[in-house]
């Protein structure tokens, strides 16, 4: 029924589309050229449901300062999500988003200051294991989503590990974060995970898993962490400090 609304509004206007979604949370939207815009502008309430509601579980065990990282943000609907409920909850909300794609990054700012959304902290560098520069393919997609670092590219991009994009922001802590790189999760953690303190590991993980590799279970198991369910192409996975190890200590 989503699906066939979606085609029906998509029909009758031409882009941009101004909608608010999550409780109040402001978009300008391009469904054509991107899947997770096209998601939300009909069915915002089924978007990664299930990976949502256990963000959502685990915003509500505590208090104070909830640290939110989303590495491949796109355009801010998840970033906006977790807005929406931080607002709901009380809480002071912290949020570094990672999205270097030139498109997605303009609509990212713009859905971003519609919010007055301060308190996000944007870096608009590759991820990689390394400082440097990277090849990235943006143009000519059918979805803007799979932006990514590749082999080859239409753009040259500086790329930044991501415990140096952290630190940069201010952060000593993240409570939980979201990461789709397009195949990239098993290169950035491991390299996360060796060298950044124990203390800044996140205790929740979403993770796309449909385009990591094999080796990304081996670097999350190594580290400790936990999979709670997988479900579509995500993962979602919690830190067990039983079964940790590795890591560094400061």
């Amino acid at each position: 029924m989503s699906s066939g609304i979606r085609r029906i509004v998509m029909a009758s206007q031409r882009e941009p589309y101004d909608v608010e979604v999550f409780g109040g949370q402001k978009c300008r939207l391009y469904p054509s050229d991107n899947w997770a815009e096209r998601r939300v502008i009909t069915g915002s309430q089924f978007f990664d449901l299930d990976e949502r509601q256990s963000l959502a579980n685990h915003m509500s065990q505590g208090s104070g300062d909830y640290v939110f990282v989303d590495a491949g943000e796109n355009v801010g609907l998840y970033t906006l999500w977790v807005r929406s409920v931080a607002q709901k909850l009380g809480r002071n909300l912290k949020t570094l988003v990672v999205e270097p794609d030139p498109v997605n990054k303009a609509r990212l700012g713009t859905n971003l200051a519609a919010n007055q959304a301060s308190e996000v902290i944007h870096c608009d560098k590759a991820l990689s294991n390394k400082p440097g520069e990277v090849w990235f393919e943006s143009a000519n997609l059918g979805d803007r989503g799979h932006a990514k670092v590749a082999e080859s590219g239409d753009l040259c991009v500086q790329a930044i590990p991501l415990l140096d994009a952290i630190r940069d922001a201010g952060l000593t802590k993240v409570d939980a974060m979201k990461m789709d790189i397009e195949g990239q999760e098993t290169r950035v953690l491991r390299a996360f995970f060796e060298d950044a303190p124990r203390e800044i590991w996140p205790e929740v993980l979403l993770i796309e898993i449909k385009h990591s590799d094999d080796g990304l279970d081996e670097v999350l198991n190594k580290a400790g962490y936990v999979a709670s369910f997988a479900i579509n192409t995500n993962g979602v996975y919690r830190l067990n400090e039983s079964t940790a190890s590795g890591g560094t200590k400061e």
